[in-house]
């Protein structure tokens, strides 16, 4: 049973450096340090009440990534 946690735990940390599935741009505008994040939603969207509720509300671009959040209350 632990070396099926192990791969699941591998295959975990191989979808969050992946990429290409980044569907969501977050950008926080906060002077001086402007900071720009991509990132999965499932990942946001499970880990955090708040993204669950503000992504639910952001629609997608033609190459199906989720609109740019701009928001400074973010982190």
């Amino acid at each position: 049973m632990a070396k099926f946690f192990e791969k699941l735990s591998n295959d975990c940390l191989k979808f969050l450096d992946d990429k290409e599935e980044i569907n969501v741009i977050i950008n926080i505008r906060e002077l001086p340090n402007n900071r720009i994040f991509q990132a999965h939603t499932n990942i946001l969207r499970y880990r955090s009440l708040y993204f669950y509720n503000e992504l639910a509300n952001i629609s997608k671009d033609k190459n199906n990534i989720k609109a740019e959040m701009a928001n400074d209350n973010v982190i």
